[in-house]
């Protein structure tokens, strides 16, 4: 799960060189293809998929590279990745099915949903997790916090209530990944589901995500890619455990041909009402006047007078993943990788932007 300082300096470096014109057929996924694989054998990483889409076409399925080392499996459109915070997007949509059905308030206090909150939380709001404007203390820098056991939310709680608000909740924009995981609890409490139950019903099902599922500790879908961290040149698995509390964090596993359709259907009115929509693509208001370009579950900006959602995920065991979508174009490149390289899938996301924004194919790859 990357950084907000990481996640912002990527959208900025992408948006500084994404813009394409929609190429179809056979020739533009076979210079799709020879990208990807030229990127990937010069970055040394394991698989790669990728997915480009626009104005309501069929999209363009690319994956090239292995999805497990050991036993040669091919990534495929169907391998399923772990996105990492690319979850906190769903958690948010969940977040509002439940505001549109009047069972939960933006503004509430998050006591009022969850107890055994510290006093110096009574004024974060169910609005400043979901937007990074609470102040809460990020639990990936506590040395205390540990990937191989599970937290119960009290404990959860008390291990980031250790630690003071870095500043007044709505007064300054700051990546957390302690938000979400209280988020996920929130919608427990006022569903009366478990987080993952919740989310598969009302999202996953209901959208016909059909290989979208949580990650869980056993070996899962014979279809999921294994993740790898580098070590000495070499690849080794990542942290195989994480505590489930995590899920509304970072744990969904899903595939690009599923992003795909998740976008498709969730990023127009129908899923969502229209004003939920306006309300997540709203820049978040801090106490001062100023705003920041993050709005419920996705990093904003504008490009070419084009509106771009944007956000990256990465997780410990070993899974980066970017997904940007053009609002006014309705386009739309989702980057997947069994490896988390720093800024590697937004570099990819950027080449592939720019390949396919040109008229031959000589170019690509190069």
């Amino acid at each position: 799960m990357c950084t907000w300082r990481r996640s912002l300096i990527r959208f900025r470096q992408v948006l500084l060189c994404i813009l394409f014109v929609w190429r179809n057929g056979a020739a533009a996924t076979q210079d799709l293809r020879h990208l990807i694989e030229s990127f990937r054998d010069e970055n040394h990483i394991p698989g790669i998929a990728v997915a480009v889409s626009a104005n309501g076409s069929p999209p363009l399925f690319a994956g090239v590279g292995l999805a497990n080392i050991k036993s040669n499996e091919p990534v495929t459109a169907d391998t399923l990745f772990e996105i990492g915070s690319m979850t906190k997007t769903f958690t948010a949509q969940a977040i509002m099915l439940l505001v549109e059905r009047r069972l939960l308030g933006l503004n509430e206090p998050i006591g009022r949903y969850l107890q055994g909150v510290p006093k110096e939380w009574h004024s974060i709001s169910v609005l400043h997790l979901l937007t990074h404007v609470s102040g809460l203390h990020d639990w990936e820098g506590n040395p205390a916090f540990s990937f191989d056991r599970d937290y119960t939310l009290q404990e959860f709680i008390e291990l980031i209530a250790g630690r003071p608000l870095d500043f007044p909740p709505g007064s300054r924009w700051s990546y957390t990944n302690s938000a979400y995981p209280l988020l996920g609890a929130i919608i427990e409490k006022v569903s009366g589901q478990s987080y993952e139950q919740f989310v598969t019903t009302n999202i996953f099902r209901k959208l016909k995500l059909t290989q979208t599922r949580f990650r869980t500790n056993d070996k899962g879908p014979q279809l999921r890619a294994s993740g790898y961290v580098d070590r000495d040149g070499s690849f080794a698995p990542g942290i195989a455990h994480r505590p489930l509390l995590l899920a509304a964090n970072g744990g969904i596993l899903s595939s690009i041909g599923d992003l795909s359709r998740w976008v498709e259907m969730t990023t127009k009115p129908g899923f969502l009402q229209a004003s939920s929509l306006q309300l997540m693509r709203t820049p978040v208001q801090l106490t001062g006047g100023t705003t920041f370009p993050y709005g419920i579950g996705w990093f904003m900006g504008v490009l070419d007078s084009d509106r771009v959602l944007m956000h990256n995920g990465s997780t410990v065991a070993g899974f980066s993943s970017v997904i940007y979508h053009y609002l006014d174009r309705h386009r739309t490149i989702i980057v997947l990788m069994n490896v988390d390289r720093g800024d590697a899938v937004n570099r990819l996301a950027a080449a592939v932007a720019r390949a396919l924004r040109t008229e031959s194919s000589p170019a690509v790859g190069k």
